[in-house]
């Protein structure tokens, strides 16, 4: 995971790249189908990569406990998210905190958060999932207009701020900020503590 906390460079044009490529996927699916993989979609593969990393990086350190919240989010289809004012003991550093976050990653399997871990779960959630959100998104829209995707099409629609996916790009984009930030804090105070896990703001 690099060091550089925020959003790469031109995170949102390679965002709108890869999900017009998934729309133009879409449309092409009885056809030859929407050529090579643009460099958006390379991005995101990266992404995904990266978020591995960090994740064994936790299980190296000692604390298999916070890869194992990060991949059960990343592997649930269906999370979601509640907020609690409530006591609690945080099931990533193991503090009793009194503002939680409840975690349903299924109808059997739930755990508490601390408040402040909400945002970061949500946007690693948002992230992992964003090929299926909007391949659920784009099958609605084909169906309600009865026409298929293709490129004039979908950079229409994820690119113009009128269209309901123009803003989507920058969606995906702060969700991947908001999980790098907090993957390269943690990374770092892990680095400095020598796997004992510090408070992360």
């Amino acid at each position: 995971m690099s060091r550089d906390a925020g959003t790469p460079p031109g995170a949102v044009v390679l965002l709108q790249q890869h999900l017009i490529w998934l729309a133009e996927r879409a449309g092409a699916a009885d056809a030859a189908g929407p050529g090579p993989m643009p460099a958006g979609a390379v991005f995101v593969d990266v992404q995904r990569a990266e978020l591995e990393t960090a994740f064994q990086r936790f299980e190296r350190v000692g604390q298999a406990r916070l890869s194992h919240v990060c991949r059960e989010v990343v592997s649930s289809p269906a999370c979601s998210f509640e907020p609690r004012a409530q006591w609690g003991v945080c099931v990533m550093t193991g503090r009793t905190v009194r503002v939680m976050v409840r975690v349903r990653v299924s109808a059997e399997h739930e755990f508490d958060v601390d408040g402040k871990f909400g945002p970061f779960l949500l946007g690693l959630w948002h992230f992992a999932h964003m090929q299926t959100i909007e391949e659920t998104r784009l099958e609605e829209h084909a169906s309600e207009l009865g026409e298929a995707w293709d490129r004039t099409r979908a950079e229409a629609f994820y690119t113009d701020a009128e269209e309901d996916g123009g803003g989507l790009a920058l969606a995906y984009a702060m969700s991947l900020r908001v999980e790098r930030q907090v993957i390269a804090t943690t990374l770092q105070t892990l680095d400095a503590s020598r796997g004992v896990p510090a408070a992360i703001d």
